[in-house]
């Protein structure tokens, strides 16, 4: 049995908040129960599975979303094989690993004991008594493996050498993973032979897909890329610069509410209405007209100090209106207007585009493991966007071999716009946990695969 999640982005806590302690448990719970399904075969007997394979699909650890890039004056472009850069990653790693430890440790306890809590485990036998009630005899324990796949947000696992091996070492500690230190996380599933079995074994093709994201993959995986400086020059920029203004008391007292607001920019979908949530928060918290034009003033000075960053600038290629002049107009308008008029044309754009991004899944299309048919379930996580589409149905052997795409989705908390009253800036915001289970043989009485993707509500 093979279970898949993506996106936890675990945070160190400087940015906006990462799923809780409470979604591990979760997670544990249902995948005893559904190993417990799984172990009733084809032949409707219940016989144990044995084994289970988990793989963590790239942006597990956010070490992005750190305030310490800023601290530092580090960037991801820059050289980091050397002590400085190495040591920033292990703090920024460390401070993930012990802000979700209790999390963290929910997951180790699936491969082995911890604290008296015992491994993932399954009833030896399960029957019927003559009154029909179910009797459950004995424990099994179910072998547990732990794959960590990266991402664009934990590409840094990707990076060769000690320095490097010894912060690997912290998250394979920490998860009590089934995979090597000392050698570079996987990034596509044959560069981990158990990991690429495994998978097969199931007929499934895994990556994370920012490799079709052209803003957050260039052409290596171990380089940086535009969103990385987004992110940092940017996204967790900008609330610090904010707050900044406001602790010199150049202008009154900052808005606890609005300091928190910021933090969750990361979090909002889509991206492109960051603008209404900025906005929002203005209207809310922020009511002096002052204030809201000075903290504009800040965003324009970073979009203008952006555009200057030398790694920015190497960005632009020959080719015509490519992924620098993009970003290069899109930021230069947003320093035309107030958020207000941004909010207004945005709101055209995201009416006009809204749900464009769910072609994802062409992209698999091209994937010799979709054209050879070597796999029937193409599996990524990236976009957020929980989904499920047919890709073919089709035949292989004379027997039907339909082709499937599955998007694993996210553990955040999402900030999404309302339909209703589009004009008034409103975000509803809930919790997203999404799994994906694949099954092998006989496993869940012949079945080969299941979804369940769950919303919780926030406090």
């Amino acid at each position: 049995m093979l279970v898949i999640i993506s996106d936890l982005h675990l945070t160190d806590g400087s940015s906006g908040a990462s799923v809780g302690a409470d979604a591990f448990r979760i997670l544990k719970d249902r995948v005893a129960e559904i190993v417990e399904r799984a172990s009733w075969r084809a032949d409707k007997k219940y016989k144990p599975i044995e084994s289970v394979d988990l793989v963590l699909l790239g942006d597990i650890f956010d070490l992005i979303r750190s305030d310490k890039w800023l601290k530092s004056g580090i960037r991801p472009w820059d050289d980091l094989d050397n002590e400085t850069g190495s040591k920033l990653l292990e703090n920024i790693v460390a401070g993930i690993i012990e802000k979700n430890r209790e999390g963290l440790t929910v997951m180790k306890g699936m491969t082995e004991s911890i604290f008296g809590q015992g491994k993932l485990s399954i009833p030896c036998s399960i029957d019927k008594d003559i009154d029909g009630e179910i009797c459950k005899e004995g424990q099994q324990v179910v072998n547990t493996r732990i794959f960590y796949m990266i991402g664009n947000h934990d590409w840094f696992f990707y990076l060769k050498g000690k320095r490097f091996n010894k912060i690997r070492e912290m998250v394979v500690d920490a998860f009590g993973l089934s995979q090597p230190a000392d050698q570079a996380f996987p990034y596509e599933p044959n560069e981990l032979p158990e990991l690429e079995q495994a998978l097969k074994n199931h007929q499934v093709y895994a990556c994370h897909g920012d490799k079709y994201d052209p803003f957050n993959f260039t052409k290596r995986r171990d380089q940086s890329s535009i969103g990385d400086a987004i992110v940092i020059e940017l996204l967790n920029k900008f609330p610090d610069k904010v707050k900044k203004e406001f602790e010199k008391k150049v202008i009154e007292e900052l808005p606890s509410e609005f300091v928190a607001g910021l933090k969750e920019i990361d979090n909002v979908r889509p991206l492109i209405t960051i603008p209404f949530w900025i906005d929002g928060l203005l209207d809310k918290t922020v009511p002096d007209r002052k204030v809201q034009k000075r903290i504009k003033e800040i965003w324009n000075d970073l979009v203008c100090d952006f555009l200057e960053i030398d790694f920015i600038k190497s960005q632009n290629t020959l080719g015509l209106f490519d992924q620098y002049d993009q970003l290069k107009y899109l930021l230069q308008f947003t320093t035309i207007f107030d958020f207000d008029m941004i909010s207004d044309l945005v709101q055209l754009v995201y009416k006009r585009f809204n749900g464009s991004g769910k072609k994802h899944s062409k992209n698999f299309l091209n994937e010799k493991e979709f054209i050879n048919q070597e796999s029937k379930y193409f599996v990524c996580g990236h976009t957020h966007h929980y989904e499920v589409v047919p890709l073919q149905a089709a035949y292989k052997d004379a027997k039907k071999y339909n082709q499937y795409y599955i998007n694993s989705g996210t553990w955040k908390p999402v900030h999404q716009k309302a339909e209703n009253n589009f004009d008034d800036n409103n975000f509803l915001n809930y919790n997203v946990m999404t799994y994906l289970i694949f099954y092998h043989g006989d496993e869940r009485k012949g079945r080969e695969f299941e979804v369940w993707s769950g919303v919780l509500d926030t406090h």
